[in-house]
């Protein structure tokens, strides 16, 4: 798990059981758990309880994670309790990051969650195929590359 950096006072609002444990040493951060139901593959809480635990929350940013995405298809999921989460965060926040591995692209899930496009930010890393970060751009979506040195 890497580690967490906090630049100041925040509430942080995840359905991610491993973020909240990496956080509960942090006194200077509010943490507000979803809730809903526990997906155990991957540690975090799914389903329309945790959707509703968000719809009623105005977040600054969301941070929304993927295990397949690509230009076409946007961003997928194999998992359809996953998708009211997701939905529900990016509908709750004034501006959404898809924070993404570059081994996940070009992979496509069952469940559409959304276009590219609904994205106010994509962060990958620099595994990204060139032509791939070409399409992304030239599509007017606004794309980071983070170095994996």
């Amino acid at each position: 798990m890497p580690h967490i950096i906090v630049l100041g006072d925040m509430t942080v609002v995840t359905n991610d059981f491993e973020i909240v444990r990496e956080l509960s040493g942090a006194p200077h951060v509010s943490v507000i758990h979803t809730g809903g139901q526990l997906d155990h593959a991957n540690l975090s809480s799914v389903g329309p309880l945790a959707a509703a635990t968000l719809g009623q929350l105005a977040l600054d940013l969301a941070f929304i994670s993927a295990s397949s995405w690509e230009l076409r298809r946007g961003v997928t999921t194999p998992s359809s309790p996953k998708v009211q989460v997701k939905l529900a965060a990016m509908e709750a926040a004034s501006r959404t990051v898809l924070a993404v591995s570059s081994s996940k692209y070009g992979i496509f899930g069952l469940h559409k969650v959304a276009a590219l496009e609904r994205f106010d930010l994509v962060i990958t890393d620099d595994g990204l195929p060139p032509d791939a970060a070409l399409g992304i751009r030239q599509s007017g979506i606004e794309l980071d590359l983070a170095s994996v040195s």
